[in-house]
């Protein structure tokens, strides 16, 4: 008994995989962040223990970053060996990194 081919399929193309967000392409920030420096505490004026103080950060966005693309491929094979049962068998090349 021969296994019939059902399906024999080849799938190449490029595909978006995530756009940039709004705020990673037009947003701007401020944030305020702790920061403890032992060494620059004497020259900012800092004494005893305490040698932390506030440093502002500005986050801005980038509008220079487009879509990300993955090229990919795959190929498949479907038989049906006997009338109530089917094999599939698939093999896919993963995108380059």
């Amino acid at each position: 008994m021969a296994a019939d081919v059902q399906r024999l399929a080849a799938r190449f193309g490029q595909h978006l995989v995530q756009g940039p967000t709004l705020p990673e392409v037009a947003s701007t920030t401020t944030a305020y962040s702790t920061v403890a420096d032992w060494k620059r505490r004497y020259p900012l004026g800092y004494v005893g223990a305490s040698c932390s103080y506030q440093a502002k950060t500005y986050l801005v966005g980038n509008p220079d970053l487009k879509a990300e693309k993955v090229d990919n491929s795959s190929l498949g094979v479907m038989l049906q060996p006997l009338k109530k049962m089917s094999l599939s068998l698939d093999c896919a090349r993963p995108p380059a990194a």
